[in-house]
């Protein structure tokens, strides 16, 4: 495997070789999903795509990767599954790391970059905004729970209020994380569903916890939809014998790409609940 990923990115890299694809006006969707690595959920050779080719348009990928508009791995479930919810065509400007106001990219340059490609604008019906989780454990042990918070809080409300500017006509969706640990106990490793062996973290009960409220909270300042995605996969967090969140080493929770990420039918399920709230 670790062969064949290394492979792949090398081809990925000789970018001169690649064949350049026709130019092409991008339709102008109904919708778009913005958000961090759990909606983008790229593959490592997808991820690694991103990291190398600078103008993913103007190459042909090779099968099974895929890079979107912002030059971020994605493998389009979510946006796919948001769309089949809403019933509309969805852009994709998801990319792994980005944050509110912390590392990687910013959301509310994403939204920007989307305006600026005319994916996003006075056409646009929905948005699904998904982040702030990497806005969390990199403060873990250096700032209060409550300076975590409202760091969060603000920049979402900033966020909701850039794309109420250029989408004005857009029903706005602050969509909450999926059910991983809210009890705080993580299960990192699972050699077979059903085999874990539960680990008590109490800051992930309260980033997990403190994320909801803070979330459910800038979508009622802010007048927009708060998606709970607690709802469809409640029962299904990283303990559960069914488990629609991925551990770090996990064999029984069902198809992933990356650790501690949701699965497949996680995405599914959350991106599709999203689509029709």
């Amino acid at each position: 495997m670790r062969n064949r990923v290394i492979a792949s990115i090398a081809a990925l890299a000789a970018s001169a070789s690649l064949m350049l694809a026709p130019n092409a006006s991008a339709a102008e969707p109904n919708a778009v999903l913005i958000g961090d690595s759990v909606p983008a959920n790229p593959s490592v050779v997808s991820f690694f795509a991103g990291k190398v080719i600078a103008n993913p348009s103007s190459v042909v990928l090779p099968e099974g990767v895929f890079v979107n508009q912002l030059g971020c791995g994605t493998d389009n479930r979510m946006s796919d599954a948001f769309g089949r919810g809403a019933g509309q065509p969805t852009a994709n400007f998801t990319c792994a790391g980005a944050s509110l106001a912390s590392g990687g990219r910013h959301v509310i340059d994403l939204i920007n970059d989307a305006a600026a490609t005319g994916q996003l604008g006075p056409h646009t019906t929905q948005v699904g905004l998904l982040a702030g989780a990497n806005d969390t454990y990199p403060y873990n042990g250096k700032e209060s729970l409550e300076q975590i918070f409202t760091r969060i809080h603000v920049a979402m409300r900033d966020a909701v209020n850039r794309v109420k500017e250029v989408a004005p006509n857009a029903q706005i969706k602050i969509l909450d994380y999926p059910t991983i640990a809210p009890d705080g106990n993580v299960c990192l490793i699972r050699v077979a569903p059903g085999q874990t062996v539960p680990l008590y973290l109490q800051a992930m009960a309260d980033y997990e916890n403190g994320l909801s409220n803070t979330l459910r909270t800038v979508s009622q300042e802010t007048g927009v939809k708060f998606v709970d995605s607690k709802i469809p996969t409640a029962g299904h967090g990283m303990c559960s014998d069914d488990a629609w969140y991925a551990g770090l080493i996990d064999f029984g929770a069902g198809p992933h790409k990356l650790p501690v990420h949701a699965t497949d039918i996680g995405l599914d399920t959350v991106g599709e609940f999203a689509g029709r709230a």
